[in-house]
């Protein structure tokens, strides 16, 4: 009979013998391969990639619901929010393929669901859509939309970064709808008043 320690060191090598151990959903071998993107140089879309495969992952890890990602990952010496920060800061100054913004996009919102995570993400995520954007329009309504109902303190940033890739690609009948959408809502606070304005000097 095999003691607790025994049975999961043997299921380890038995899961490692026969599985890829970068694509194991355990917190363990997730903090390793984070700390290896961290400390070593990568190509941007090798770095996308592995980042990717880490938020499938992530997804599929067994957690306490509304368990608290950066806490988790804390006592590896990582920052996780940091981390994702540093991945996706570069996201709209490369080439990308649609599809695979597609999925990253994807993604993030399924972290969103699966995980209590801090507004740092929400920023992300709407960075990726705003360089989605560049490639494809296709559901951005119903995108914004969720996002707006789901973070309205956001609406006014997520326009302004929508427009501005629409205006850089030169789709002026969206960006003259989405003008005319963000002109009818009602700032929340100063900050939101200042946006507004903002959006009125550059797209009005």
């Amino acid at each position: 009979m095999f003691d607790d320690d025994a049975l999961v060191y043997y299921i380890v090598k038995v899961i490692e013998h026969h599985e890829d151990i970068h694509q194991v959903p355990d917190k363990n071998y997730i903090a390793s391969d984070i700390i290896d993107l961290i400390q070593k140089d990568h190509d941007y879309y090798d770095l996308l990639k592995k980042t990717e495969s880490i938020m499938k992952r992530l997804i599929k890890m067994k957690h306490e619901k509304n368990q608290d990602l950066q806490n988790t990952f804390s006592p590896y010496g990582i920052d996780l929010e940091q981390f994702f920060t540093r991945v996706f800061q570069e996201i709209d100054y490369v080439e990308h393929q649609a599809s695979f913004l597609k999925k990253i996009y994807q993604l993030l919102k399924e972290l969103q669901n699966e995980y209590a995570l801090s507004l740092r993400y929400v920023e992300i995520q709407m960075d990726v859509l705003s360089t989605l954007t560049k490639y494809t329009q296709e559901n951005l309504d119903e995108e914004i939309k969720e996002l707006c109902k789901n973070y309205p303190q956001y609406r006014f940033m997520l326009y302004y970064k929508i427009m501005t890739t629409l205006q850089q690609i030169g789709n002026n009948d969206l960006l003259e709808k989405y003008y005319q959408e963000i002109n009818t809502c009602i700032p929340m606070n100063e900050e939101q008043k200042d946006l507004l304005e903002v959006i009125k000097e550059i797209f009005g």
